[in-house]
């Protein structure tokens, strides 16, 4: 399918096909409108990150070249884009939502991690929500509960050990199963030479990527299971999933 921009919806992009001109969430991939009311796009693991920092990790990675008919719209080469706003860039975005949440500030940055009933034994409610699918579980990680310092959260979301990692500098964020071959570790933050910092188990003294791959260890090798979690403001994420809980919160 070919996507156009359709409009803002809860503070938050939405998308037309081409096709049958059906309207999609960027938020979950749903359509809520038109022919394809109800389906849902697949989804593959996501990592917003720098540049810098996606190329230390995949470093055959291509890039593709900017066309020269757009240039007005690309920002000149190595200009700092920064994440998130602060407030609004325009009133129509406050406009558009449907639900406000106040247990944290609007525009905070969290990463929202969303399991499915079937990777849960916990028992969630349905809802008469077409918008919305309370059998799955939600959880908001704060980028705040890490004051800046890289580091490793350890949680369990409904029976699923949880491990959500953070590296301060390029602020990237991500959520892993913890559970390796019927095995739960305990994932940490370690100071290394020169400043810098590495993520390791404490079960076998692993070392971990940021994207749950193993590079040195007993374990090189094997692979944490990514989550599906996604990088928003607070406003945008919790107006489509009211039912989302807040790590480090009574909720």
């Amino acid at each position: 399918m070919r996507f156009d921009f359709y409009g803002l919806y809860n503070g938050v992009l939405t998308m037309i096909d081409r096709d049958t001109g059906s309207v999609w969430l960027q938020v979950d991939g749903r359509a809520v409108k038109g022919p394809r009311l109800g389906a849902v796009l697949k989804r593959g693991p996501l990592l917003d990150t720098t540049w810098g920092e996606w190329k230390k990790l995949h470093p055959d990675t291509l890039v593709m070249a900017p066309e020269a008919r757009y240039r007005d719209c690309y920002e000149p080469n190595g200009t700092l884009v920064e994440r998130g706003f602060t407030q609004f860039p325009a009133p129509y975005f406050r406009r558009s939502l449907t639900h406000r949440d106040h247990r944290l500030p609007m525009f905070d940055m969290v990463l929202a991690v969303s399991l499915p009933p079937t990777e849960t034994d916990q028992v969630v409610p349905a809802s008469s929500d077409p918008l919305s699918n309370a059998r799955t579980l939600y959880r908001v990680y704060p980028v705040k509960v890490f004051h800046g310092k890289s580091g490793v959260v350890n949680d369990t979301l409904g029976t699923l050990p949880v491990g959500v990692i953070f590296k301060a500098g390029s602020a990237t964020m991500t959520a892993v199963s913890r559970v390796v071959d019927g095995r739960t570790l305990t994932l940490e933050a370690r100071q290394e030479p020169h400043g810098r910092v590495a993520f390791y188990d404490k079960e076998t003294g692993t070392q971990w990527t940021i994207e749950g791959k193993a590079e040195k260890g007993p374990l090189a090798g094997k692979e944490l299971r990514r989550l599906d979690s996604y990088m928003s403001e607070w406003y945008g994420w919790v107006a489509y999933f009211p039912q989302t809980s807040i790590y480090g919160l009574a909720n």
